[in-house]
């Protein structure tokens, strides 16, 4: 469970925030050891996201008006397995792959947009305009708002030059789907947890690395 709060006690506009993430894994894995030289791991992970994004409340009885967003829930499984051989003395490789899967998940209402989009950049002042809303579609507990499914590769390799020497490389493609949204721009940055979903789509990065050791 994690919580974020915040307490502002500016007098006249005293409120708190309150916000949390609440997930629940289970990841069974296995290890097979098929040799001296070869070893092969996999498995399987659930984990179930609960989000409450965010509650404002007054304090002192000060002018701040009590706000709740809507909470959010998402189902994210995953498959896994690597493999790791020992090709020969000094040169060892690890490849692998994990295929993910996420569900943004009901009870929600999803606002529905003229343009399909929340916001439209405007290339001339350099700043996102608010589309029209033009209804909300409700998404009843249980039922997939939004789904992805991405394929996560790795590959490392390792080269000894001498006992107390070596060279390495790898490769890992990773994709995320838990956003943090900050507001900059106010005098008390709030920030609010947010998984993907019809507008938010997952990120994705590779990374390479090479190295001397």
């Amino acid at each position: 469970n994690y919580d974020y709060s915040l307490d502002n006690l500016r007098s006249g506009s005293e409120f708190q925030w309150n916000s949390n993430i609440t997930n629940f894994n289970f990841k069974p894995k296995l290890t097979w050891y098929a040799s001296s030289k070869a070893t092969i791991k996999g498995g399987i992970d659930f984990t179930s996201y609960k989000f409450n994004p965010g509650e404002i409340s007054s304090l002192n009885g000060s002018s701040i008006i009590a706000q709740k967003f809507q909470n959010n829930s998402a189902l994210e499984n995953g498959l896994y397995i690597d493999a790791e051989f020992d090709i020969t003395e000094k040169l060892n490789i690890q490849t692998g792959f994990r295929f993910s899967n996420f569900m943004r998940m009901g009870n929600e209402n999803i606002r529905l947009y003229a343009t399909g989009s929340p916001l439209t950049y405007d290339p001339i002042y350099g700043v996102y305009e608010e589309n029209e809303v033009i209804g909300e579609k409700n998404y009843g507990s249980g039922s997939i708002i939004k789904q992805f499914n991405a394929l996560e590769p790795r590959f490392s390799l390792r080269y000894l030059l001498s006992d107390q020497n070596s060279l390495k490389a790898s490769y890992n493609r990773m994709y995320q789907y838990i956003h943090l949204v900050t507001n900059t721009t106010s005098p008390t940055p709030l920030d609010v947890w947010t998984p993907s979903g019809p507008y938010i789509r997952p990120q994705f990065a590779d990374q390479v690395a090479v190295g001397y050791f």
